[in-house]
């Protein structure tokens, strides 16, 4: 797992996840902070607004912040694990020290825990 290969492997992975992430995270800021009513510069068009299109509208800007959190969040785990990448230590469980299997890393290249830590993470959190 160690290897100048797999480290060269995860490095690119864990790039391009993290540019999907910045571009994924670019549209989602400009639809949650995209102005009310008609005008895209954030004046309100003199077109009147239903109260329901309204909440309609708010809802949406809260659900597109939650994906703002989530992203923002995505993206300093990303980092967290080039961190992990540079310093040797990505790809040991933060918990125990064991490795965590490549399937594991294929599919969340950058977990921090093996399957039974962080199933064991899970369950003391609720």
């Amino acid at each position: 797992m160690r290897t100048p290969r797999d480290i060269e492997f995860w490095h690119s992975k864990l790039l391009a996840l993290r540019s999907r992430i910045e571009a994924d995270l670019a549209q989602v800021r400009d639809e949650a902070f995209r102005s009310t009513g008609g005008e895209r510069a954030g004046g309100i068009s003199n077109t009147p607004i239903h109260p329901a299109d309204l909440a309609g509208q708010e809802y949406d800007e809260a659900v597109s912040i939650g994906l703002v959190e989530n992203e923002s969040l995505l993206r300093r785990e990303i980092e967290d694990a080039l961190d992990r990448l540079r310093a040797g230590s990505f790809g040991f469980c933060e918990e125990c020290g064991r490795a965590i299997p490549k399937g594991r890393l294929n599919v969340v290249p950058y977990t921090r825990y093996c399957v039974t830590c962080a199933e064991g993470a899970e369950k003391s959190r609720f």
